[in-house]
């Protein structure tokens, strides 16, 4: 009992104490100053941020799913961070071509000089290979740029590790070759062969599948994340192979027509489809119809490209000019105009565009930015007419397919110096491999997360008042917008200053009022009647 007494004296002791902290308001706390380092992290840190602000928790009032949130933006913070902090162990520096003076420019050095200037290793890379019976040819590197792939029209396919010199497979097939690409690695290919898609071992040449339901391809792409092999025909059917189960995801008919041009976005894994009628559709395989339909080009598209941020689009038309879009407002920033058809077009990682047209090669710099640029930053001539142009990923090469064969071309300052070994390895051994593999199908993401913005993913989804509320005060702006184009109209019809012209006027005047005092009436009605409804669930 006494040890009892004591305890709650020594309670009331501590009650009766006055806490320092209490007096203080919380308000009215001391904020911790940022050091500079702290400042520098997050100015740096705002590139690797994605387009979207993050999502709040306060929005829900479920607890679970806030605290949910909150541990996923402190851990997009944190990695930010780490992304900025591994910057300083970035051993290399893209470089480009810097004339001594003004009256010197870039464009004038050609590829024999630039050999000649360069280390012996850089130079070995530039070769050619002559292969006039096979082509025109297709062409496609592996994600860690090590290995080539080429197609012949006349079904020549051969498989070379370039870095190397070593030709891993060759097939002589026999039948047209309209396209063919890499998988998920060097070690399957895909080809689009006249009548089905084929499926080949790199290492053996061996046939593993054919897809009789891709009927006469003539473009294809593959989705590396979500392991989708999407493929266009001759008739604009679209469609979407799980390569990891072998069946077909989606089928989407694009009435169109037939489609020779195919550009994916790798920041949302958007196809982008050119179509001869000068339109660019963008499709998800979760969407029966295109997503965005854009009117390009007065004639047919003949190529397209787009850039590794995902954010702009270049398109080449059969009227000569090649135009460059934005895809957050679908806008054109710039357009460009050529004697001859931009039929090739490619982008590096350091955000270099190349143009083929005929047998000639431009390399535009900074095309970009806000700025038009005058002239390109190089320019080389080809053997024969160019078919294709891909950049070697993680080196300064350009890889051209051409007519009679295939070459390469040096281009400083276009390839991305430093590589993130988990996601392409250029110095890859089969042990790292394999582990890849594996851990690329346990992260495989399935095709519903396919969407424009794919930050909406994660997200809560805002309030039904707050969205209906907003589309009201657009369609009123719009409505607004009509009437003073009627009005205007109205004056400009009557060309003589008489009573029945002015009686006119102000009768169609006034039933317009009217008519919008009417809107506007049931219009407050529904808003009263929604608000009171809507305020019960939320």
């Amino acid at each position: 009992t006494q040890s009892t007494w004591e305890s709650k004296e020594k309670r009331d002791d501590k009650r009766s104490k006055p806490n320092k902290n209490n007096n203080l308001d919380p308000k009215k706390k001391e904020k911790k100053v940022k050091t500079q380092t702290e400042i520098k992290h997050e100015i740096e840190g705002k590139k690797y941020e994605r387009q979207a602000p993050p999502s709040s928790a306060t929005q829900t009032q479920n607890r679970k799913l806030s605290s949910k949130i909150r541990n996923a933006s402190k851990q997009k913070k944190l990695m930010i961070k780490q992304a900025v902090q591994a910057e300083l162990l970035l051993p290399s520096e893209a470089g480009f071509i810097e004339p001594e003076s003004k009256l010197e420019k870039t464009w004038q050095i050609n590829q024999n000089t630039i050999t000649e200037a360069v280390d012996l290793q850089t130079a070995a890379k530039r070769f050619e290979l002559n292969l006039p019976e096979g082509g025109p040819y297709s062409l496609d590197f592996s994600p860690n740029g090590r290995h080539l792939l080429l197609g012949g029209n006349k079904g020549h396919v051969a498989v070379v590790e370039w870095s190397k010199f070593h030709l891993q497979s060759e097939l002589k097939l026999g039948e047209t070759v309209r396209d063919a690409i890499f998988l998920h690695d060097h070690t399957f290919y895909a080809a689009a062969q006249q009548k089905f898609l084929y499926i080949y071992d790199s290492n053996s040449g061996a046939e593993v599948h054919c897809m009789r339901n891709h009927f006469e391809p003539t473009r294809l792409a593959f989705l590396k994340y979500h392991f989708l092999l999407v493929s266009i025909n001759t008739g604009g059917v679209l469609r979407y192979q799980d390569t990891s189960t072998g069946s077909v995801a989606v089928e989407r008919y694009t009435g169109l027509g037939s489609c020779s041009t195919m550009a994916l976005n790798p920041w949302n894994a958007i196809i982008h489809l050119g179509h001869p009628n000068g339109t660019v559709t963008l499709w998800s395989p979760n969407v029966g119809k295109p997503l965005v339909k854009m009117l390009c080009h007065r004639g047919g598209i003949a190529s397209m490209a787009i850039d590794r941020s995902g954010k702009f689009l270049v398109t080449g038309g059969v009227d000569g000019f090649t135009k460059i879009w934005d895809l957050r407002t679908y806008t054109e920033v710039q357009s460009y105009k050529k004697r001859e058809v931009p039929s090739v077009l490619t982008i590096s990682d350091r955000g270099l565009l190349a143009i083929g047209s005929g047998r000639n090669v431009e390399i535009w710099k900074d095309v970009f930015q806000s700025a038009k640029q005058e002239e390109p930053y190089m320019k080389h001539k080809a053997k024969s007419e160019i078919e294709r142009m891909k950049f070697i990923p993680f080196e300064d090469l350009l890889g051209i397919s051409q007519r009679i064969g295939f070459e390469t071309m040096i281009v400083p300052g276009s390839a991305e110096p430093n590589f993130d070994s988990f996601e392409a390895n250029p110095y890859q051994t089969g042990r790292q491999r394999a582990e890849q593999e594996v851990h690329a199908l346990i992260e495989k993401l399935p095709a519903e997360t396919i969407a424009l913005n794919p930050t909406d993913i994660g997200k809560v989804k805002p309030s039904t008042v707050r969205v209906l509320r907003e589309r009201r005060q657009l369609s009123a702006a719009a409505n607004k917008r009509k009437l003073s184009q009627k009005k205007n109209k109205l004056t400009k019809k009557i060309l003589r200053k008489d009573k029945f012209a002015r009686k006119q006027l102000k009768r169609q005047s006034r039933g317009v009022e009217r008519v919008q005092r009417e809107k506007s009436k049931i219009e407050k009605k529904f808003d009263s009647a929604l608000d009171q409804a809507l305020s019960r669930f939320e």
